[in-house]
């Protein structure tokens, strides 16, 4: 069974474009049983109790436990900025579209190769951020030349005093990056 997303965007800029669909977390598990981003889910609630809701980024140590591949597909995002386009993007692995724009680890989503990819991620994180709860989307877009469509899984995680500091990002591709120009 197909989810219904809560919300659904389309951006559009010269020969970038995407469509963004926000799906709730109550059909999270349905959706995603038996992947990675699941697993990886239930490390993230393992981590809540006893400490409090939202995991400590110091207790959140999945290159302990999950194989080098799998964390492939784990990145993290530094949202300690007060302003969502200064958020800083950490352990991302590169790809295609790096090949072709250069890496984006360790630089502000304000600089990502595409403006309209920048911007809805710049909201999609302060959203995790600001609820402190998961996020759920799947994107569908054309961007810098490379066709790719995947779901995301967005963890928030706490400083030792509480304060959402870093975003724990888990995609899973549903088709093949694909260069289209």
């Amino acid at each position: 069974m197909r989810a219904q997303p809560l919300e659904v965007k389309r951006l559009i800029d010269g020969a970038d474009e995407q469509r963004r669909s926000h799906f709730p977390m109550n059909d999270f598990a349905e959706e995603e049983y038996g992947t990675f981003m699941d697993t990886m889910f239930y490390y993230w609630q393992s981590m809540r109790m006893p400490h409090s809701l939202i995991p400590r980024v110091l207790d959140f140590r999945p290159r302990e436990i999950f194989s080098e591949a799998e964390m492939e597909r784990y990145h993290g995002v530094d949202v300690r900025p007060v302003e969502p386009p200064n958020f800083v993007m950490r352990e991302h692995p590169g790809g295609k579209v790096a090949d072709r724009y250069g890496n984006i680890s360790d630089k502000p989503i304000s600089q990502f190769p595409s403006r309209i990819h920048a911007e809805a991620c710049s909201a999609e994180y302060n959203l995790c951020r600001t609820l402190g709860f998961p996020q759920y989307h799947e994107v569908d877009q054309i961007v810098c030349g490379y066709s790719r469509r995947y779901r995301r899984l967005l963890l928030p995680l706490a400083d030792e005093k509480g304060k959402i500091v870093r975003l724990a990002y888990v995609v899973r591709l549903l088709e093949p990056v694909a260069r289209v120009f």
